[in-house]
């Protein structure tokens, strides 16, 4: 049985705590309102010392809000000052009921959730892969590009091998800077497979990385291509209807997930049941709510879906994860994209920037294309002119004219 923590003053002291997430939510323009910093409070209180990176994955929200809210926290003395995030005093004894969570981390210690491990026997693929990701192009902020670990590499591999993809038909990796399509040949070739291989197709936006692509998987001796590929153009003729299974990480955008998935399901056998593996960073409610109703739109049935499969090096705003959607086709796919697709897709907003402040002096720098700094990335790197600090608070985005 549970003891009791819960003090006879800690009633009069709630209301303080929802003042305080009120406030904050208020002052950083969160759009889940006190709910979104009553949600990093009871973050913090279940998992303390806990990085804002951490956090970001755990409440689902972009890192530097994350950031922000924690720094309104601060200021009202419920996270003490240190780092990683910790309760203060102050906040131990109004959020005391929260403590209570560390009791209930019921996450698995061996899949972290995934329910996926990759197994011993496989370091020499793993050395290769590390090897390969030495060698590749770096990765391309403007298209989106965010290089996964090796070990989210593997397990992509080691899902598709489970569920007999690799042998089912041609695999079509639809953006492949994570190198997906090597990681399937290495694994098919651990397995004794390489003979039974279906033919691997990789189309890419970057020419940098179709060329490192069809270099290595044809040093690898397994039927593949590798071809550049702008998927705001229709699909190639020869790819239409030709493939069996689909692999993506497209941009973390509405748009750039519905026009992914169209092309996914141009791709896929009409007469046969297709299976997309879709990674997606974590969005809004009412972005996710529209994706999805999209996916089941195109004849998509959401087979399953686990948060944080996928690991990234960098990509601080999503927290460095993505979700994996494994979609199967319940009944005829159809498209929602005919022809060339001429919106935004990507993340980066050509006529929008951020300001950011500078949390030692208060000078305000505006981040973004048109901005002083491209990225909160390279504004860190320079630090505050003024004062040369490099924590900023995020403020609220502009629009720019063009």
């Amino acid at each position: 049985m549970w003891p009791s923590i819960v003090p006879p003053s800690a009633a009069s002291d709630t209301n303080t705590l929802a003042t305080i997430t009120e406030a904050a939510a208020a002052a950083v323009g969160l759009r889940e309102g006190p709910g979104g910093v009553m949600d990093i409070v009871r973050h913090v209180a279940g998992h303390e010392p806990v990085s804002v990176s951490e956090l970001s994955r755990l409440s689902q929200l972009p890192v530097p809000l994350v950031a922000a809210v924690c720094g309104e926290l601060r200021s009202h003395d419920v996270l003490s000052r240190t780092r990683p995030a910790t309760l203060s005093e102050h906040g131990r004894r109004i959020a005391l009921p929260l403590l209570a969570l560390r009791q209930l981390d019921c996450t698995c210690s061996t899949c972290s959730g995934t329910g996926v491990v990759v197994p011993a026997g496989l370091e020499s693929i793993a050395e290769q892969l590390e090897q390969y990701a030495g060698e590749a192009p770096n990765a391309d902020m403007t298209l989106d590009q965010a290089h996964c670990t090796t070990e989210t590499k593997l397990k992509r591999a080691l899902l598709l091998a489970r569920a007999g993809r690799l042998t089912s038909g041609p695999i079509l990796f639809l953006g492949d800077d994570d190198l997906i399509s090597v990681t399937v040949a290495l694994v098919a070739k651990h397995l004794g497979l390489s003979t039974m291989l279906s033919r691997l197709i990789a189309l890419d936006v970057d020419p940098r990385i179709v060329g490192f692509l069809q270099t290595t998987l044809d040093d690898l001796d397994v039927i593949a291509t590798a071809q550049t590929y702008d998927a705001r153009d229709p699909l190639p003729d020869e790819v239409i209807g030709a493939c069996a299974t689909v692999v993506t990480d497209p941009p973390y955008t509405v748009n750039g997930g519905t026009l992914f998935l169209s092309r996914g399901v141009d791709a896929l056998m009409p007469d046969a049941r297709g299976e997309i593996l879709l990674s997606f960073g974590a969005k809004g409610p009412a972005d996710t709510l529209e994706l999805q109703a999209r996916t089941a739109s195109m004849g998509l049935m959401t087979r399953s879906l686990v948060r944080n499969f996928n690991e990234y090096v960098g990509a601080g705003t999503i927290g460095g994860v993505s979700h994996l959607y494994d979609l199967v086709t319940a009944r005829s796919p159809n498209s929602l994209v005919e022809g060339s697709f001429t919106d935004t897709i990507y993340t980066a907003r050509p006529n929008r920037i951020r300001t950011y402040r500078c949390q030692s002096c208060g000078l305000e720098v505006d981040v973004g294309t048109g901005g002083e700094f491209a990225t909160i990335a390279d504004l860190k790197a320079v630090k505050c002119s003024s004062c040369g600090s490099d924590r900023f608070r995020p403020m609220a985005l502009k629009r720019v004219e063009r």
